[in-house]
């Protein structure tokens, strides 16, 4: 006589298992994208405003802005270039330096993503953008051009101090431009006020 074995599993009960749970995987996966890419976003927003942060405390004890000498006084200047849209005058490591090389630290690299020139970078890898009323004429810039008017709740007039990420689509944009496609890249801007 035959005795007929039933401890394992058939190939049948198997693939059904797998299948349900590629489902639940499949389910899942937009939750966990989504939650990551709010994480990103918080994220950006706690470093642009401990950045903007760092910059008042150094302008608070030292009285001038953490720039290079030639720098103070001068037009306001983006420290954050955008190599691939050729923007920003200078890489944003002129001042994250300052900050961070002073005799007691404003800004601890350790908390920041950074590449091999000591930029701060955002989460989407590119350099955020530090803009520092250096002309001290209580404005910081053509506002308009990345749509920052009265972003925060800080009118432009009022802040001496913009840090910004250009957002997940890591573009900075152009809000002031006929061209939709650059109106609409600064729309997931993160920015910060001081």
């Amino acid at each position: 006589m035959i005795k007929n074995n039933k401890d394992g599993f058939t190939l049948v009960e198997l693939l059904i298992v797998i299948v349900i749970i590629m489902i639940l995987i499949g389910l899942l996966m937009p939750a966990l994208y989504g939650a990551k890419k709010q994480a990103k976003l918080k994220q950006a927003k706690v470093e642009c405003i401990g950045v903007a942060t760092a910059i008042i405390g150094y302008h608070a004890d030292y009285r001038k802005w953490p720039v290079p000498d030639v720098d103070q006084e001068h037009d306001d200047i983006d420290y954050g270039r955008d190599s691939e849209a050729g923007e920003g005058q200078f890489d944003n490591n002129v001042v994250v330096d300052i900050l961070a090389g002073s005799s007691h630290p404003y800004l601890d690299l350790g908390d920041f993503k950074t590449d091999a020139n000591n930029n701060i970078l955002d989460p989407w890898g590119k350099q955020y953008v530090i803009k520092i009323d250096n002309s001290y004429d209580g404005q910081l810039f053509p506002a308009d051009k990345y749509n920052l008017i009265g972003k925060g709740g800080i009118p432009t007039n009022s802040a001496v101090v913009a840090v910004w990420s250009s957002g997940p689509d890591k573009m900075r944009g152009d809000y002031s431009s006929s061209n939709a496609d650059k109106k609409e890249a600064v729309k997931d801007n993160i920015i910060v006020w001081k």
